[in-house]
């Protein structure tokens, strides 16, 4: 991330008195989450078969990986899912699910419901980052290695990036904090072939989704892509979106905007999500940075 520089004038008044303008700079930037650049030892957790899977392989204070439905409110098994870190040091993950239910694989930093499908969370959980006052700007790079609908008209399948945030003046909700926690869901792309499906921001019973597809021709960052062929390496400032969500009219609740000066992210994620479907990707250089403004 480059940072501009800003250059602080000197004003003159009189032949006698010289005083400096009073500017205000923006501090450094910052990264919120973990080894986004994935410099961790290589690992494999081989074929997983209708397991709801977490761990964390490299610790309590790096990513951690998910296998898992969401629809079932019972079973949170997913028919397959695999995780990695290569040796060329990137990330991959790949999962399927045909059994009619949504489900998902995730690499995951953070925490905003206290708690996972599969039970404890065991990786890192950044302290929440207040996003008031602050520029923030989502650095990731995608590679798709395999997307496939298995049916032919009621399929779902979305490579994405969630941001989850939170604050006290959300609506009462089932969050950690005990409030509805708003979900940007950044899509990568998506394929579809259930009948009016389409990407659409929704308010629920848990909470606020924000959705948005991230067009590569706009947030292309070619200098981190060069030479290497099929990545796709993106930068995302975020801000813009954060207060389009806040002044969204959502259905039950309308525009949020008493959350701004608390609305907190909690949980970054890089995830594939399926509906009787199947895919698999490499990830790298996943990073939220910020700086104060």
């Amino acid at each position: 991330m480059r940072g501009i520089r800003r250059v602080v004038g000197v004003l003159t008044s009189t032949m006698f008195m010289i005083a400096p303008a009073v500017g205000h700079v923006a501090s450094p930037w910052r990264t919120w989450n973990a080894q986004g650049g994935f410099g961790v030892r290589n690992y494999d957790s081989g074929t997983l078969s209708n397991q709801c899977f977490i761990n964390a392989p490299w610790g309590p204070s790096s990513w951690g990986v998910e296998g898992s439905t969401f629809s079932d409110p019972v079973n949170h098994r997913l028919e397959s899912s695999r995780f990695a870190r290569r040796q060329a040091g990137n990330a991959y993950l790949n999962g399927i699910d045909a059994e009619g239910r949504w489900g998902f694989v995730r690499f995951v930093q953070g925490d905003v419901w206290g708690r996972s499908h599969c039970g404890a969370i065991p990786w890192l959980k950044p302290a929440p980052l207040n996003t008031a006052g602050r520029q923030l700007v989502l650095e990731v790079d995608y590679r798709r290695e395999s997307a496939m609908l298995l049916t032919t008209g009621n399929s779902w399948l979305m490579p994405a990036v969630n941001l989850w945030f939170s604050s006290p003046a959300l609506p009462r909700g089932g969050d950690k904090t005990g409030h509805k926690p708003l979900v940007m869901d950044l899509a990568f792309g998506y394929n579809c072939n259930i009948p009016g499906c389409k990407l659409g921001s929704f308010e629920d019973a848990n909470g606020f989704h924000y959705q948005r597809f991230l067009p590569y021709q706009l947030y292309e960052d070619r200098a981190r892509c060069t030479g290497r062929p099929n990545w796709r390496c993106y930068t995302v400032p975020l801000n813009g979106m954060i207060q389009d969500a806040l002044r969204h009219s959502w259905s039950g609740s309308g525009p949020v905007t008493a959350a701004s000066r608390s609305f907190s992210l909690y949980q970054f994620d890089v995830l594939i999500e399926f509906y009787n479907s199947r895919g698999s990707a490499s990830i790298d250089n996943a990073k939220i940075v910020y700086r104060d403004t």
